[in-house]
């Protein structure tokens, strides 16, 4: 039997990888344009309504499989509200910046993962990924206060623009 250099499955797993990345990579222009039209909040809740509606059937199925410890529902009301509530930090950052500020901004959270990664569990980095990561963070850095730099010379008001960039970082 010989050796396939992809199995079928790695074909499909490929495939399924750059759909979700297509679909990611147009949410950001879409949300933006959106916004326009509809209030964040109002955004956020019609989507999450809509994800609830599509979800809650299976929820409800595996509810009734798999029994949760009630000492479990504090815990998991706190995290469905912050995951969740936190999406308004990103949706208002959409509306007052730019998406691809918004785009290369996010990149930061996993430069911190690795570094914190490093730090806390000891994990190696070598030369090249500590090139890597030290280009990617000046890059963010650059986009963060690139409001300032350009004297307000952009298409969007110049503190609006910083509040946006800010909001994403604190997202």
């Amino acid at each position: 039997m010989s050796k396939k250099l992809l199995s079928n499955n790695t074909i499909i797993a490929h495939v399924c990888l750059l759909i979700a990345g297509i679909i990611w990579a147009a949410a950001g222009p879409i949300i933006k344009i959106t916004l326009e039209y509809i209030p964040p909040a109002t955004f956020l809740f019609l989507r999450l309504l809509l994800v609830c509606i599509i979800v809650l059937p299976y929820t409800i199925y595996e509810l009734l499989k798999t029994k949760i410890n009630p000492k479990d529902y504090l815990n998991l009301l706190i995290l469905g509200f912050l995951s969740q509530g936190t999406l308004l930090i990103i949706f208002y950052a959409y509306k007052f910046t730019s998406v691809l500020d918004v785009t290369i901004i996010g990149v930061i959270g996993a430069v911190l993962s690795v570094y914190l990664g490093h730090f806390f569990y000891k994990e190696k980095v070598d030369k090249k990924l500590t090139i890597g990561l030290i280009l990617a963070s000046i890059g963010t850095i650059i986009v963060i206060i690139e409001p300032i730099l350009n004297n307000g010379h952009s298409q969007i008001n110049l503190n609006q623009k910083i509040y946006g960039n800010l909001l994403t970082i604190i997202y």
